[in-house]
């Protein structure tokens, strides 16, 4: 299986998460706003599997790195 790094940059070392950080997230990014999830239908939840998603994930990757 190849793998890509989805950023161009080196990792950062970066400092834990703060205690209230998703409410400064949200103070900061008003337009974004969270969704109510529904329970996932029994057939998708059957169908789906590693393979399938590590094949998904694998062509968005690619994908974007020919970009």
């Amino acid at each position: 299986m190849k793998s890509y790094w989805l950023s161009k940059t080196e990792p950062q070392l970066l400092r834990p998460i703060g205690e209230n950080w998703l409410d400064h997230f949200r103070n900061r990014n008003p337009g974004i706003a969270g969704v109510w999830t529904r329970q996932m239908d029994t057939a998708r939840f059957v169908a789906t599997n590693r393979d399938g998603v590590t094949r998904w994930f694998d062509a968005v990757t690619e994908l974007w790195a020919q970009q």
